[in-house]
């Protein structure tokens, strides 16, 4: 029987290799187990806020949260990069 941590850990990475989501049924077969096994720890990791669930018609898919976060990051650095460019313009025009 495989600890608590182990079987989050498991989870946790078979989401970070599929960033286009899985439900649980493909999560429970990539991770070798039950799928109400599997439901029990994806609430948990959504309680903890490590994941979330989207839901896509009828199904609902499970996403590492990291990869949201990263896509907040990259949209940040973005609107940060537009900045500096617009006002290193501002400077050429000025002098």
């Amino acid at each position: 029987m495989q600890d608590k941590p182990d079987i989050m850990a498991k989870v946790a990475e078979t989401l970070r290799k599929h960033p286009e989501g899985l439900t649980i049924l493909r999560l429970a077969e990539l991770v070798g187990m039950h799928r109400h096994t599997v439901t029990k720890y994806v609430y948990q990791l959504i309680g903890a806020g490590d994941i979330y669930q989207r839901e896509v018609g009828r199904a609902k898919l499970c996403y590492l949260k990291e990869r949201l976060e990263e896509a907040v990051k990259a949209g940040e650095l973005m609107r940060k990069m537009k900045d500096e460019a617009a006002a290193s313009e501002k400077s050429v025009e000025g002098s």
